[in-house]
């Protein structure tokens, strides 16, 4: 299996991951030890990669689809 690793430097990490958590925030569940109170489902890192593999999925699936798209020829197919 291929790996893909990302290094982010230290002084650049909290930017990345807000920048992140802005575009797509964490979702958030019920803290089970405060009731009426929520807590984030995933940590930022854990947040920032789960964004990230969903991003990679979502570009091999439009590139598969254009693709397909591309491969469709309906110009011999004569309608009147």
């Amino acid at each position: 299996m291929a790996e893909l690793k990302i290094t982010i430097p230290d002084n650049k990490t909290k930017r990345v991951l807000d920048a992140i958590k802005a575009v797509h925030p964490i979702p958030v569940k019920e803290d089970p030890e405060n009731i009426g109170e929520t807590i984030p489902e995933y940590t930022d890192a854990a947040w920032a990669k789960f964004v990230v593999i969903n991003f990679l999925k979502s570009q091999v699936a439009r590139a598969e689809m254009m693709s397909a798209r591309d491969a469709i020829n309906v110009s011999d197919i004569e309608l009147t």
